[in-house]
């Protein structure tokens, strides 16, 4: 907010201030003063949001959404560490919902790129053709009028761009990449001119890359690119010392909007929620426990309140003849 008063004096000015101005200026006034206030403003604002932004995703990593209080996820957690102040690409593997994307974003956030873009895409979702125009633009237009489409590479400059899915990339264009990461520089659609370029690529997938690479489904060369520091996050249900905290965590996430009172799980809904496997793995616990917080009447996330097939997955996989059915 601009306050613009012909009533100019410094006890005025405190208190718009207090009241939410950013600036205040004086009448009369001459023009150039009041784009320079009103630029002030913009670059105040777009500075205020990009620090929130950046403060509640460091808030999250120090203990928040990132749970690693298994060792497994620990070791991963101290890799992220010890790439801080490199730029080397990297790959990350795992089952679906594990956390590949959120682990990207971590290594991008605290390392020395952290300021500049961060963009990812899905390469499975998109067809080749448009896949490449995505990826690496276009030059089009009749005659000697040029127009350009940036790329998500070329947006990326000097930060980082993410590859989900990164097997489900066509031969062609992995060549393609592979050049980019080879060359710093690429050409978009129907360019004639190489685009200079610093990337940081980060990759991910849900199969065995290397088992791919063996059986010639993927680029060896691209394979050996991408997979300077290699991470492997494994499934929820070999690290169930991060279940408890997770559930606390989303807990925490879902509650304001639901506007109840729940404060915690039952030990009956707890051990039910240690028990199941998690084939959907991180994003299948959050789904569950956003679905309890809806149903919970109570204080206490209760059995009740949980799918009644991980119910079943409890009482029929873990629970020996005569413990107490917790339904």
């Amino acid at each position: 907010m601009l306050i613009i008063t012909g009533f100019g004096s410094i006890d005025s000015a405190v208190e718009a201030m207090k009241k939410g101005a950013y600036e205040y200026i004086t009448k009369p006034f001459n023009l150039d003063e009041l784009i320079i206030k009103v630029k002030n403003i913009y670059e105040r604002k777009i500075l205020k949001r990009e620090n929130a932004a950046f403060k509640t995703f460091f808030e999250m990593h120090k203990g928040v959404s990132i749970i690693a209080r298994s060792d497994v996820m620990q070791k991963i957690m101290s890799a992220v560490e010890a790439m801080r102040d490199s730029d080397c690409n990297v790959l990350i593997t795992g089952e679906n919902g594990i956390g590949k994307t959120l682990l990207a974003k971590i290594i991008h956030f605290t390392s020395t790129r952290q300021r500049m873009p961060f963009l990812s895409i899905n390469c499975a979702t998109l067809e080749e053709d448009l896949l490449a125009r995505e990826l690496f633009g276009t030059e089009e237009g009749p005659g000697g009028t040029v127009r350009i489409k940036q790329g998500l590479t070329e947006i990326a400059d000097n930060g980082t761009l993410f590859l989900d899915e990164i097997t489900e990339m066509s031969p062609a264009l992995q060549v393609k990449l592979l050049k980019v990461i080879e060359d710093n520089e690429f050409f978009r659609e129907n360019g004639t001119r190489p685009v200079p370029v610093n990337v940081r690529f980060i990759a991910a997938s849900d199969q065995n890359v290397k088992t791919l690479v063996s059986d010639n489904a993927f680029n060896e060369n691209l394979y050996y690119r991408l997979n300077v520091m290699d991470i492997f996050i494994p499934p929820l249900r070999e690290h169930k010392e991060d279940i408890e905290p997770l559930a606390a965590y989303f807990l925490k996430k879902h509650l304001p909007a639901s506007h109840k009172a729940v404060s915690g799980y039952t030990n009956e809904a707890m051990d039910i929620l240690m028990a199941y496997s998690y084939p959907g793995n991180i994003r299948e616990l959050e789904n569950i426990i956003e679905r309890a917080v809806i149903l919970e009447k109570e204080n206490l996330i209760s059995p009740d309140s949980l799918p009644r097939s991980i119910r079943m997955f409890q009482i029929e996989t873990f629970q020996p003849e005569g413990i107490k059915n917790y339904r």
